[in-house]
């Protein structure tokens, strides 16, 4: 009989980024576990064999383990309704001594002093819960200084090595890369535009633009004059329609971690348009191994 994992997150506010990670992730656990996913929006798009609940107090009933999965939960923003509702969880989740693992937070760059100066009871009491196994953070401070569970990395950049670049050139087949902007600044995109050349010489290429945001339309317009896209993938086609357009790509460059994460998570290369100095100083810190990806369940167990 498979464990049971139960999957929170910032799931309840209709947003198309978490509920994309929501998806992604419970879609990878779904493998080897049980899953179950909280959320009071009871039209969250999840895969068929993931089962929505939306009390919290069945929600822990029914887990062995949870995972937090994802998000800007260090952000400076008030959201009373998750405080309450992460404070309650891992009280429960304490009282039944249930093990956590929390995948890839971040925020706005601040120091564990400062975010407790913001943090409601609920998310400040992620640093204290007796019971957790491991913790990724995206941020430039190092939160878990004095406590080994937790991990912290400036910015997500995973690379597949072996897959990164295209086969040789077969004229039967297309090489397929995701772009996805989100509103990086415009003067980005000739570098962007640049990488792009070196690759189109290795084979045929088909470039697919991926919205999640209301990006710069000059942004989009001038890189779809030097190099025009093969199509759009929109935001509002569903979830399932999105992530089927992601996993028919060989590759995505995009400028958020999130999206690239969920390529990860299907073992499809993906690369963090975020500088060469940038990506050298984390490649140096990086140790893979630590890290738990959605594609790597073996590692809760």
């Amino acid at each position: 009989m498979n464990k049971k994992l139960g999957l929170f997150g910032s799931y309840n506010r209709n947003n198309f980024g978490d509920d994309l990670l929501a998806y992604f992730i419970s879609m990878q656990f779904s493998k080897e576990y049980d899953v179950c996913v909280f959320s009071t929006n009871s039209k969250i798009e999840l895969p068929r064999n993931v089962m929505l609940l939306t009390s919290l107090t069945e929600f822990i009933e029914k887990c062995d383990l949870l995972v937090l999965g994802g998000g800007g939960l260090l952000t400076n923003v008030p959201d009373p309704e998750l405080e309450s509702q992460l404070f309650s969880l891992l009280q429960q989740a304490q009282e039944k001594q249930l093990p956590l693992y929390i995948i890839s937070i971040g925020g706005d760059q601040k120091n564990r002093q400062e975010v407790n100066e913001y943090l409601g009871s609920g998310r400040r009491k992620l640093f204290s819960y007796p019971y957790l196994k491991y913790v990724s953070v995206r941020t430039n401070e190092h939160y878990g200084s004095q406590n080994s569970k937790w991990h912290q990395f400036e910015d997500i950049l995973w690379t597949c090595m072996d897959t990164l670049l295209p086969a040789p050139k077969n004229n039967n087949n297309s090489y397929k890369i995701g772009i996805h902007l989100s509103n990086i600044p415009i003067l980005r995109v000739a570098t962007l535009i640049a990488e792009l050349f070196a690759i189109l010489t290795l084979g045929r290429i088909k470039l697919v633009y991926f919205k999640t945001h209301d990006e710069g339309i000059n942004s989009i317009s001038e890189l779809n004059n030097v190099l025009p896209f093969h199509s759009t993938i929109n935001n509002n086609i569903g979830i399932y329609k999105y992530t089927s357009a992601l996993n028919d790509l060989n590759i995505l460059i995009s400028a958020k971690m999130h999206i690239g994460l969920l390529m990860l998570s299907i073992n499809k290369p993906f690369l963090s348009f975020g500088g060469p100095t940038k990506a050298h100083n984390l490649l140096q810190k990086l140790n893979l191994e630590d890290f738990i990806l959605p594609s790597s369940p073996r590692l809760l167990l």
